[in-house]
């Protein structure tokens, strides 16, 4: 006899990427293309938290990197990583912002958010990735 897995729960991996422009409607591009990955995957995704992950990183790799940002998407069982690959060779570190500062705050954001995240440098730029929890 089988057992019936409800379709809500049934988990799924998947794995994608997209280039970005390197403009500030890129992250409006990055939140929808994210959210079309996901949505067939799983139900129970942290979306919201995983959209803000997602705008903070590429708006940071649009702003101070070079050249076209990859944004990397992968939902597993247990969690969701996301990657924004850049071709900036230096590795940002949160630092507090000045309460009048209009930008400042994205990793400190991406830190409080996220289970976990990191910088990965890769020779010709790096990877700063993020993992949320399902």
């Amino acid at each position: 006899m089988l057992a019936s897995v409800d379709p809500a729960r049934r988990v799924q991996s998947r794995r994608a990427e997209i280039v970005l422009v390197p403009e500030a409607e890129s992250a409006r591009r990055a939140r929808r293309f994210v959210r079309d990955v996901l949505r067939p995957v799983r139900h129970d995704i942290p979306l919201d938290s995983v959209l803000l992950v997602v705008s903070e990183l590429v708006t940071n790799a649009v702003r101070h990197a070079s050249g076209a940002p990859v944004l990397v998407v992968d939902a597993g069982p247990t969690r969701v990583r996301v990657e924004v690959r850049d071709r900036e060779p230096s590795v940002p570190a949160p630092r507090p912002a000045e309460p009048d500062e209009e930008s400042g705050r994205g990793l400190l954001i991406v830190a409080a958010v996220a289970d976990e995240w990191g910088v990965e440098p890769d020779g010709s730029g790096k990877a700063i990735w993020a993992e949320l929890a399902c």
